[in-house]
């Protein structure tokens, strides 16, 4: 086989390699909200952490997100304030302070 075919076919499956993996990385970032290599995410959804959350009395949730730790995180009313919720893995809801 010609060396220069050898080399760019080689040179080819090497850039594919790196580009899928750079494309994983990008993927399992987008779905934990940030960027976590090697974070293992469970599979709770945002609609199973809105749940949760109104059982604890929360309404008006917004801006949920996913964190590299599986927490959830957001913005909820209760009692007539605006409060930053967490909800943990375990399926504990609690407020965050800044």
């Amino acid at each position: 086989m010609n060396p220069k075919i050898l080399a760019v076919s080689s040179a080819m499956v090497f850039a594919l390699a790196g580009y899928q993996a750079a494309e994983n990385v990008a993927w399992s970032a987008a779905v934990s909200g940030g960027n976590c290599p090697g974070a293992t995410l469970d599979k709770t959804t945002a609609m199973d952490a809105r749940k949760d959350m109104e059982k604890a009395g929360y309404s008006q949730i917004k801006d949920l997100h996913k964190g590299c730790d599986n927490f959830w995180h957001g913005m909820a009313m209760k009692g007539g304030s605006s409060v930053h919720l967490a909800l943990s893995p375990q399926g504990k809801v609690m407020t965050e302070t800044n």
